[in-house]
């Protein structure tokens, strides 16, 4: 026996003996073991309401790590040219092309559990199938070009090919192509969000977010019209987001009043107008920022021309609350500095006409005379 054994290690050299028993074993093991730090992990990770087989997640998985390491201790055996001088780079490249796909099939399913979390968060579920192409897509390039890199195939006249394709169709699709980034550069900004209130470029565009597609996003204004905006446009505009950061909307107001006006008294007939309002207003919201007490806010802002401005900062749940209670309020702040005979003015100018002799040695303007 111990003659048998001694002839088998004229073979096989002991550290590659190591290297194969060391690989089963960890193959072995991780395939047993990966399923349940996986299940574990998946207690965590919240797959509600998505299409996401965690069952064939972990199959594939639990074959890629093994794969992994049997692939390791194959290719460390293979250096020894010594013994295995039958085997050439060749088998070499089909176990690394293997291990290449199995890796990324776990890399497709675990990007297709991402795309369906963060797009149902996001953005409407329509688009889901459209971002999924675009990933699947992605991994099959992904594929093919470590398939090359692992054969040692030159792809320099492919990539060449592919430069003067992709400039052809980056041409003839620009504006999609624009409008792609365009939604991922809104993405990471984190602009707004589906029921959103936004305003862009300082008031041309303002109404509700109703859906956000990979393409444009569209907005319902307040008179009811549905506005589709490309997301390059909207990359590239000034969006002012007032859903955010709370959902409660933000309104100001202004009242002037005479300079002849005493101020204390012109403030407390405000106050007494303003909050007649918010206290008979169910949608006006009785708090102010960060878990403030006050219903809203009372300043004297400026000095016009011929007013003293007052602005007051006011808050409603909805947009479309905004004209009745803006509305409201003028009017009963209007009937307050009428009641205390505060004057509201109006824009007006005074022109002085300053009376000047004429010059003694002005001569006469006589009248001309016409034929």
């Amino acid at each position: 026996m111990l003659d048998q054994v001694a002839s088998i290690s004229q073979f096989i050299d002991v550290e590659i003996l190591i290297t194969i028993v060391s690989g089963i074993i960890l193959a072995v093991a991780s395939f047993f073991a990966s399923p349940i730090i996986l299940r574990y992990s998946f207690e965590y990770i919240s797959t509600d309401n998505i299409d996401f087989n965690q069952k064939r997640f972990i199959g594939n998985t639990r074959w890629a790590i093994a794969a992994t390491f049997i692939t390791s201790s194959v290719i460390i055996i293979l250096q020894n040219k010594t013994f295995f001088m039958a085997f050439d780079n060749v088998f070499r490249s089909v176990l690394l092309t293997s291990l290449i796909v199995l890796w990324l099939r776990v890399l497709h399913n675990l990007g297709q559990y991402a795309i369906q979390k963060i797009v149902t968060i996001r953005y409407d579920e329509s688009i889901i199938p459209i971002v999924e192409n675009i990933w699947t897509l992605a991994m099959l390039v992904s594929v093919v070009f470590l398939s090359f890199e692992v054969w040692e195939i030159d792809i320099t006249p492919l990539l060449a090919s592919a430069g003067i394709a992709g400039v052809v169709l980056g041409l003839a699709a620009r504006e999609t192509i624009s409008n792609f980034f365009g939604s991922i550069a809104l993405y990471a900004d984190d602009a707004y969000q589906t029921g959103d209130y936004i305003s862009l470029n300082n008031g041309d565009v303002e109404g509700y977010v109703n859906d956000i597609s990979i393409r444009s996003t569209q907005i319902v204004t307040l008179a009811g019209n549905k506005i589709i905006v490309p997301n390059s446009k909207l990359h590239n505009s000034i969006i002012k987001n007032k859903s955010a950061p709370d959902d409660q909307y933000r309104t100001i107001l202004k009242f002037g009043v005479s300079y002849d006006a005493e101020t204390d008294k012109a403030e407390r007939a405000i106050r007494r107008g303003v909050e007649d309002v918010i206290e008979s207003e169910e949608s006006y919201v009785k708090s102010w920022f960060f878990g403030g007490t006050d219903s809203y806010k009372l300043f004297l802002h400026d000095f016009g021309d011929s007013e003293v401005v007052f602005k007051v900062f006011a808050k409603v749940r909805r947009p479309e609350d905004e004209p009745r209670i803006r509305s409201r309020m003028f009017k009963r702040v209007r009937d307050e500095l009428n009641s205390e005979g505060i004057e509201i003015p109006y824009p007006q100018r005074s022109v002085h006409l300053e009376d000047r002799d004429e010059p003694d040695d002005m001569p006469p303007v006589e009248p001309s005379q016409s034929d």
